[in-house]
């Protein structure tokens, strides 16, 4: 039964335009790999930057979709300390911290399946970036016919 309701919701998933989604097993065994392991994943509700606008509008109307928001991006606490106390930062700090990625989730699933990314002035990690890591393999289709990597 539990494939039934993953197969339907997917559907809804697809019919609104999400393609891809990743394993969070997957995931979590590369998250090291990935910017020396400074990813961290926080729940939208509580990631306290600013989300642009076209990001909003998106969650807004994926609201009964999803059955949550995720949003990675890097996290380095030695450059979190920097950004609160206004601290001036190197161009390779900030250029690490740029481009934070938001994913939806659902309960009958442990899959993070791409909405997608925005240039961000502390975050610099891209959708792209992550299946590099983790390889090609590891980003799935939601509809079941092929898609090309780089599309969103």
């Amino acid at each position: 039964m539990k494939t039934l309701e993953v197969e339907i919701r997917e559907s809804v998933i697809a019919a609104r335009g999400i393609k891809f989604y990743i394993e969070k097993d997957d995931l979590n065994k590369h998250k090291h790999n990935i910017r020396d392991g400074h990813i961290s994943d926080t729940r939208l509700k509580e990631f306290t930057r600013v989300v642009p606008q076209k990001i909003r509008k998106k969650v807004v109307n994926l609201q009964e979709v999803f059955d949550d928001f995720i949003v990675f991006h890097y996290f380095n606490p030695d450059l979190e300390k920097k950004v609160q106390k206004k601290q001036k930062m190197s161009s390779d700090e900030i250029e690490k911290m740029r481009d934070p990625i938001i994913f939806g989730v659902i309960k009958e699933t442990d899959r993070y399946y791409f909405i997608d990314e925005w240039d961000d002035e502390h975050c610099t990690l891209s959708f792209g970036e992550i299946i590099k890591v983790m390889g090609k393999q590891s980003k799935k289709s939601v509809a079941k016919e092929e898609v090309k990597f780089g599309e969103k």
